[in-house]
């Protein structure tokens, strides 16, 4: 049966939990465009086609649907509705809505509330659903743990927009990811469930899309991954988040980590992470970060000191380290992005590494080699 336009359609159709329906609408309604040319991008897709009804966002770049169980119809149908029916029903006064169709509008009735609401033709709304040509099966920990540890690292800045995305390469049951704005730098390898038959290179995607399979992922979640020439896409039970991939060629950065180090310690990611946290509220006016002297001595008790002099105060603070290498050694780095990788990882200690005030510190949590964090250091006057 072809699903009817709202235009001739007559029927009504019933939203029978108002709340798994605005859940539903939340999870997509990231893809929906916030400032477009096309009217009909800013608008959610409902289609209802043999008692099967799907819900679709995009902004042309990401595409996320959702099957839901929340309608009622007896009549196929296909219309792309306002995302603020979500902020609408969570207003009414009933769990139940009775939706149908009058003079080109949606009409929501529940209780004595009654909505009309303007509405667009389902049947232009634009079909991006990619066919993938790979798949493979990952753990939703698995992913989750791949886009935390880089999601955080990736650029803002529109000069280089491919700095705006992450880098993802693998073959068999490996895959890498990458992400850096040039100044940090966040890599993670997980295994995957099913081996990938065609080695997968230089694929990059928005950081945005990792963020929002972030939110709609779990530990127990079990994904199937999908690539084609220019998107990838994951299945997470009901649910499938798509994307385009980015044009241009991501920087080479295999060659920016170091391999060997010259000094190095141990110490609690949480002890540190809340130690960061206060050097950072002496960040000065109009600046994001504060920047804060690390410094590592393994004289008497061995210690990383905290210090930060600047014109919003002072701040002096240590804390214990342990299986200290090398000579004391010291560096400026942003508090901020320290903050940032230690919160991407879920190890109880990490490990620091570095060779000079003038090189990368690196950070891995203790326990795994599959996850690291790569900070430039910044001059400082002593």
């Amino acid at each position: 049966m072809t699903a009817q336009v709202f235009q001739t359609l007559t029927d009504e159709f019933v939203i029978n939990n108002i709340g798994e329906f605005i859940s539903d609408v939340d999870k997509i309604s990231k893809a929906v465009a916030k400032t477009t040319t096309v009217p009909i991008l800013n608008g959610i897709h409902i289609e209802v086609r043999q008692n099967q009804s799907i819900l679709t966002a995009t902004n042309g770049s990401l595409f996320y649907s959702i099957k839901t169980e929340t309608i009622t119809a007896q009549t196929d149908f296909s219309i792309v509705i306002p995302p603020m029916v979500a902020s609408i029903m969570k207003k009414l006064p009933e769990q139940k809505v009775l939706c149908s169709f009058e003079k080109q509008q949606l009409i929501l009735k529940s209780g004595k509330s009654r909505f009309a609401l303007s509405v667009h033709r389902g049947e232009d709304f634009p079909r991006m659903k990619p066919n993938a040509e790979k798949t493979f099966e990952i753990s939703g920990k698995s992913l989750l743990q791949a886009f935390k540890g880089v999601a955080y690292a990736a650029g803002d800045n529109e000069v280089k927009p491919i700095l705006q995305g992450i880098l993802m390469a693998g073959q068999q049951e490996k895959l890498m990811f990458v992400s850096t704005d040039s100044k940090r730098m966040g890599i993670c390898a997980v295994r995957i469930s099913s081996s990938i038959e065609d080695e997968v290179n230089n694929i990059v995607f928005p950081k945005q899309f990792a963020l929002d399979v972030i939110k709609n992922c779990e530990d127990t979640s079990d994904v199937v991954m999908g690539i084609s020439d220019n998107h990838i896409s994951v299945r997470i039970g009901n649910m499938v988040m798509g994307t385009r991939t980015m044009e241009g060629t991501y920087p080479d950065v295999s060659r920016i980590v170091p391999r060997a180090f010259k000094h190095e310690c141990t110490i609690n990611r949480e002890e540190l992470a809340n130690a960061m946290e206060r050097a950072n509220l002496l960040k000065e006016e109009g600046s994001k970060a504060a920047i804060a002297v690390l410094k590592i001595s393994s004289k008497g008790i061995p210690s990383l000191y905290i210090s930060i002099n600047n014109k919003s105060g002072r701040l002096n603070e240590s804390l214990f380290v342990s299986d200290v290498v090398g000579d004391e050694v010291e560096l400026g780095i942003n508090a901020l992005y320290v903050i940032e990788a230690l919160k991407s990882m879920e190890a109880k200690q990490v490990r620091l590494l570095l060779n000079s005030s003038l090189e990368p510190i690196v950070i891995k949590p203790i326990g795994t080699d599959e996850l690291e964090a790569l900070i430039l250091p910044i001059r400082f006057r002593k």
